[in-house]
């Protein structure tokens, strides 16, 4: 039997035929045609769709705007045959920044209203996005120019124009944008006390900064509120100060001359006593009002000191001042020379210098006790595993086998201490399989080291756990196990 090896040919009327690999059109669709690479003929795969092309063309109302003002930007997308559509979605962007989509309605139109058409000279353009039928199109650039929006600050809530020396004033700035700006402006605002820039807040999502403080020193205050401005927002100040005048308030003299006043009580039963570390953020004042130190100062922390020490940690007058305080307390305190530094100068503080200090006790200082193998951080009670060393692997039975070492420190603000004799015991099924030995703490650290033993073949199991003042874990366990062969 004979074969006709010429290609096949496509009769229809209605195709426009290619036999050296173009396309086969007819109407809205198309077939890929080649011929094969062993010249067998023209073969044809399946049909796609030719996207039909579309134009888009944008305008706004204006030429310019303001910043947070509302701008109008409509997009017409139709075939370039002339047909409008009435599907598909338009992206709207500045430069290359999206400022948001719009669907096309049945008249071939989106529209978008944006006020986050950035600062400057820019261009806008619409992209139609396209569909399964249409393809994408982009319109020309559009140049629109925007201005930053003039703001002005006021204050929305103030304190009362007399507190005492320690207890907290608040200042809330609120800032919105004149018309025909809008939005609500970002950024901070810096409160002032005459001159001096006293603290800088962030604006909320309302546009309003907090400022509170108990830090004030007595005498009279002038209080401003600025917005220091964005990219999209001019600067604006408050039209006037609010007025502020701290008083020193009453204070209890104890026996040895300091004076002392608890203006903001603290939390719980517990108080302080010797031994006792404390973590507290204060100012310090001379009399005639100079700060000389704060933890408040850029790149300061605050202060953690621990009562009752030889040498003492801190002056005479802190000692006792900070007896049985308690967390969250605010402690006003008068200090004579005699309990400060006497007759000697310190720093920027004269000699025979009698000193105010406000104080807020933040919490007392507690130690942590952290457990490492190698550079593996334990977790108390996580179970065995090779990754963090607790897992010592099949040893022949009454064979010596693997030792671990544990590095034992304290991450806490307070002296970690061990709180039991022994401080470190081996519990568990097996108990007898491991053999430890016991830390010493010495600057903070101390190690222990674990060995395994198996007496039986086997899975073997236990735990160690280490006794110490850190209240979180007071009894820190380590799992350990291994396998005897």
């Amino acid at each position: 039997m004979s074969v006709d090896p010429s290609p096949r040919r496509n009769s229809s009327p209605s195709m426009i035929e290619n036999l050296e690999g173009r396309m086969l059109l007819s109407g809205t669709t198309a077939m890929a045609a080649f011929t094969d690479s062993a010249g067998a003929g023209t073969q044809l795969v399946e049909p796609f769709a030719v996207k039909k092309a579309t134009r888009t063309t944008i305008k706004t109302l204006v030429t310019s705007s303001t910043f947070g003002a509302s701008v109008r930007i409509v997009a017409t997308v139709a075939r370039t045959t002339g047909a409008t559509i009435g599907v598909g979605v338009v992206t709207f962007k500045s430069g290359t920044t999206v400022l948001g989509t719009a669907s096309v309605d049945d008249n071939g139109k989106a529209v978008l209203n944006t006020g986050k058409i950035p600062v400057g000279a820019v261009n806008l353009t619409a992209v139609f996005n396209g569909t399964k039928g249409l393809a994408t199109s982009a319109s020309k650039t559009l140049p629109f120019s925007v201005a930053k929006s003039n703001t002005t600050t006021t204050f929305a809530t103030t304190t009362a124009a007399t507190a005492t020396l320690g207890t907290p004033v608040t200042y809330v700035a609120r800032v919105q944008p004149i018309s025909p700006g809008g939005g609500i402006p970002t950024g901070s605002v810096q409160f002032l006390d005459g001159a001096t820039v006293v603290a800088t807040a962030t604006l909320n999502n309302k546009g309003r900064a907090v400022y509170k403080s108990d830090m004030l020193f007595k005498g009279s205050h002038a209080i401003t509120a600025k917005y220091v401005g964005t990219t999209g927002y001019n600067t604006s100040t408050t039209a006037s100060a609010k007025g502020l005048t701290i008083t020193e308030g009453s204070f209890t003299t104890t026996s040895t001359g300091l004076k002392k006043s608890t203006r903001v009580a603290g939390t719980g039963t517990r108080v302080s006593k010797a031994g006792d570390t404390l973590v507290v953020d204060y100012t310090g004042y001379l009399t005639n009002g100079t700060k000389f130190d704060s933890s408040f100062n850029p790149g300061r922390e605050p202060f953690v000191f621990t009562l009752g020490k030889n040498p003492p940690a801190v002056i005479a007058g802190w000692e006792e001042g900070f007896l049985n305080a308690k967390p969250g307390e605010t402690i006003a305190l008068i200090v004579p020379p005699s309990l400060g530094y006497g007759s000697s100068p310190n720093g920027n503080i004269p000699a025979n210098s009698t000193l105010y200090f406000i104080v807020n006790v933040i919490e007392f200082g507690e130690p942590e006790l952290a457990v490492k193998n190698g550079s593996t951080n334990l977790v108390h009670n996580a179970p065995p595993s090779a990754g963090n060393g607790t897992a010592f692997g099949s040893v022949a039975v009454n064979a010596s086998g693997p030792t671990r070492t544990f590095s034992l420190s304290n991450n806490g603000n307070d002296v970690l201490n061990f709180t039991a004799n022994p401080p470190v015991v081996i519990g568990g099924a097996n108990a007898g399989d491991f053999v430890l030995t016991q830390p010493v703490f010495s600057n903070g650290a101390a190690t222990i080291t674990v060995q395994f033993k198996p007496k039986a073949k086997g899975l073997r199991t236990a735990f160690v756990v280490i006794f110490t003042n850190d209240p979180d874990t007071p009894q820190f366990a380590i799992n350990v196990s291994g396998t005897g062969a």
